[in-house]
C-alpha cells in the first residue's frame, strides 16, 4: 500500500510502506497496500471456520474469543482499517487528492492503517504453533493461497499498466468501441493479451509485487510464525526483526515488495506472541492514563516523524531508505497502542460499531476488488470525457473525484461479497477445504 509525500523525490513512506507520486494513465496513482480479509481464520471453509475459535480474552470485552464468537474491537479494526485502505487508494489516484483534508486523513492513518491488519491477523493465527506443517497447509494456507493466485494477475496487470511495464510492445490502443448501451469504451483485451509481457507479470505473482501483497506476505508469516514456534515468545519477535535489518544492510529496502514484506512481520509476531498483552490493553481502554499515555506516545512520534521526513530524511536514497526501516518500525510501535484503544472505542460506538464490525467480518471481497473497480471506473470516466459527456465536468474537483472513488470501492465490495455467496463461483474467495476427511 503505497503513500504519496509533497516532495519531488518518490519514496518509501516511514509507515514502511513504498511511494511513488505518479498518476496513472488510467488515473489509478498507487498501489496496495491491504488488505486481504484479516478474518479470524480468513477464507477458510464453513467446517474450518466452526473449529477457528479464538482464544480466551479479557472479561470486559462482550465478545469473547473462545467458542467461536468474535472479538468486537478486532472486528472494528479490520473494518476501520480496510475503509483506511480504499481511502488511500482513493486519494493517490485523484489529481490533487492528497491536498484534500481527505488526503491529511489518509496521512494521519498511515501508521494505523496496516499495522493493524497485521497485528489482528497475528492474534488469530495462534493455532499456527500448535499445527504440523502439513495441518497449516489444509488449515491456513491453502484458503490464503487461492484467492491469491485468482486476483493477483488482474490487479498487478493493472499495476504494471501504470508503471508502464505491462508489454512488451506497447499496442496502438487498449480500448475499443464498447458493445454496451451507455458505455463509452471498452477494454480491448485481444490487444492486451497480444502484447502481454508474461515474464514480467508471472515475476509479479511469485514475488507478490505488484499484487495483494497482504495475502502473499500473510502466507510468509505464517511459515515464519510455525518455523520458530518452539522459542520463547521474547526470542520469537526478536528473531522477526532480523529479516527487516538483513535487507537494511543488504540495500533491498527501497524496493517496495522486499520492504513492505520484511517491516510488519515484527508486528505479526507481537500479534500472535504476545497476544495476551494486546487484550489487556483494549481491556483498559477506557482509562483515563492509558488514553493519556497511547495518545501522547502517538503525537510525539508523528510530530517527529513529521519532522525527519523534512529534515534528514527529505533527500531520498539506499541510505535513507535503509535508516527509515529503523525509525518507521518505531513509528508503528508508537502508533499501535493507541490503535487498538481507539479500535476498542469505536467497538462500543452506536451506528459506527455496527457498520464497521460487519464491514471487518467481510474484508477479503473488498480488498481483492476495490483497486480493479477503481481503475475500471476511471478508464470508463476518461472515455466519456473524450465523448465530452456534460455530467464529467463535476468530476474537475478534486472532492467529487474522491467521492465517487469512495462509491466504486463499496459498490465493488457488495457485488464481491455477494460473489462469495453463490457455490462453486464463491470458491474463487472461500475455496473449499482440502483437509482429508477422517
Amino acid at each position: 500500500m503505497t503513500a504519496f509525500f509533497p516532495n519531488p523525490h518518490p519514496r518509501v513512506s516511514p509507515a514502511t510502506v513504498a511511494e511513488t507520486e505518479g498518476i496513472s494513465r488510467w488515473c489509478v496513482g498507487d498501489r496496495e497496500e491491504p488488505n486481504r480479509q484479516t478474518r479470524t481464520d480468513a477464507g477458510r471453509g464453513a467446517s474450518d471456520q466452526k473449529n477457528a475459535a479464538s482464544s480466551t480474552i479479557t472479561a470486559s470485552e462482550k465478545a469473547h474469543a473462545a467458542g467461536g464468537k468474535r472479538v468486537a474491537w478486532a472486528d472494528t479494526a479490520k473494518g476501520f482499517s480496510i475503509l483506511a485502505v480504499c481511502l488511500m487508494h482513493v486519494v493517490t489516484m485523484v489529481p490533487g487528492g492528497m491536498d484534500t483534508s481527505w488526503g491529511m486523513v489518509k496521512l494521519i492513518l498511515d501508521p494505523l492503517r496496516m499495522p493493524l491488519f497485521f497485528l489482528v491477523s497475528g492474534l488469530f493465527a495462534h493455532r499456527v504453533v500448535e499445527r504440523s506443517l502439513s495441518d497449516l497447509w489444509f488449515r491456513r494456507l491453502w484458503f490464503l493461497l487461492v484467492p491469491y493466485l485468482v486476483f493477483t494477475p488482474v490487479i498487478a496487470a493493472n499495476r504494471l499498466y501504470i508503471d508502464g511495464k505491462l508489454f512488451t510492445s506497447p499496442p496502438p490502443s487498449i480500448t475499443a468501441p464498447s458493445v454496451i448501451p451507455g458505455l463509452p469504451v471498452r477494454l480491448d483485451l485481444n490487444a492486451i493479451v497480444a502484447h502481454m509481457d508474461y515474464a514480467t507479470l508471472a515475476k509479479a505473482i511469485v514475488f507478490g509485487d505488484p499484487g495483494l501483497w497482504f495475502l502473499y506476505a500473510l502466507m510468509l508469516y505464517n511459515v515464519a510464525a510455525w518455523s520458530v514456534r518452539k522459542l520463547p515468545a521474547w526470542l520469537a519477535v526478536a528473531v522477526s526483526f532480523i529479516p527487516a535489518y538483513l535487507g537494511s544492510v543488504a540495500g533491498y529496502m527501497s524496493h517496495q515488495g522486499v520492504r513492505q514484506v520484511l517491516t510488519y512481520l515484527p508486528i505479526f509476531f507481537v500479534g500472535l506472541f504476545f497476544r495476551q498483552v494486546v487484550f489487556r490493553l483494549a481491556n483498559h481502554a477506557f482509562s483515563c492514563a492509558v488514553v493519556v499515555t497511547t495518545l501522547s506516545v502517538f503525537i510525539v512520534s508523528e510530530v517527529a516523524t513529521y519532522a525527519l521526513n523534512r529534515t534528514l530524511f527529505a533527500e531520498w536514497n539506499d541510505t535513507v531508505a535503509a535508516v527509515t526501516v529503523g525509525t518507521g518500525l518505531l513509528r508503528i510501535f508508537a502508533a499501535i497502542p493507541f490503535g487498538i484503544v481507539f479500535a476498542t472505542w469505536l467497538s462500543q460506538t452506536p451506528l459506527i460499531a455496527p457498520a464497521l464490525t460487519a464491514i471487518g467480518r467481510h474484508t477479503l471481497p473488498i480488498y481483492v476488488s476495490h483497486q480493479a473497480a477503481l481503475a475500471y471506473g476511471m478508464f470508463l470516466l476518461g472515455g466519456f470525457r473524450v465523448q465530452d459527456a456534460e455530467f464529467v465536468q463535476i468530476f474537475d474537483n478534486p472532492q467529487p473525484l474522491i467521492y465517487l472513488g469512495f462509491a466504486i470501492c463499496a459498490v465493488s465490495g457488495f457485488m464481491f461479497y455477494g460473489l462469495g455467496k453463490i457455490p462453486v463461483v464463491g470458491w474463487v474467495l472461500y475455496p473449499p477445504s482440502l483437509r482429508p476427511k477422517r
